[in-house]
């Protein structure tokens, strides 16, 4: 970089240091966290204050912390007023709210979530008709037409599902994780 090129970079930085309102980083601890009204309560002992309606995020989609009661925060003034304070760095985080239009997570080769509530209805289908099945194959002898002899096919059968057992699926979802 040329002396010339550096000098007006130095200027220029050095105006923008002027013109910048002062930011006063605060530390303190959340009292209490109001999700739906997107604030908490951040209590600070230095000044032995209470600020109220702390904003969690400025932003209406994207992604959201939420901290957890009694972690450390550090709150900022928006756009340097004191009047509006916002949350820029959270100790503990006790639940992350994504909203966006679009998600993905470590690339989208394994396709979209599973709706764990039709997930369930769909398999809840298909053991109905493996239960009604099954009683055919377990259930009594069926007659061969014409000759009256137990039915070779549900001998196989028979034969076939033994010591096999029908999936469990009520531990598939996470409620850890929730989407929709």
């Amino acid at each position: 970089m040329s002396a010339a090129t550096q000098q007006i970079r130095e200027a220029i930085l050095a105006a923008i240091k002027r013109n910048a309102p002062p930011t006063a980083w605060i530390s303190g601890t959340v009292v209490s966290v109001n999700e739906s009204a997107n604030t908490c309560e951040v209590y600070v002992e230095e000044e032995d204050l209470t600020y109220p309606d702390v904003l969690l995020s400025l932003q209406e989609s994207g992604m959201l912390l939420i901290p957890a009661k009694d972690s450390d925060v550090i709150i900022a003034p928006v756009d340097g007023q004191d009047a509006v304070m916002q949350i820029v760095a959270i100790s503990k985080v006790v639940k992350i709210a994504l909203n966006a239009d679009s998600m993905t997570f470590n690339g989208d080769g394994f396709g979209g979530f599973v709706r764990a509530d039709e997930l369930k209805k769909q398999l809840q289908k298909n053991n109905e008709l493996l239960a009604a099945i099954l009683s055919v194959i377990n259930g009594g002898a069926i007659p061969e037409t014409g000759n009256g002899t137990a039915s070779a096919l549900q001998a196989a059968l028979k034969a076939a599902i033994t010591g096999k057992q029908v999936g469990d699926f009520s531990q598939i979802e996470n409620t850890k994780i929730k989407h929709g």
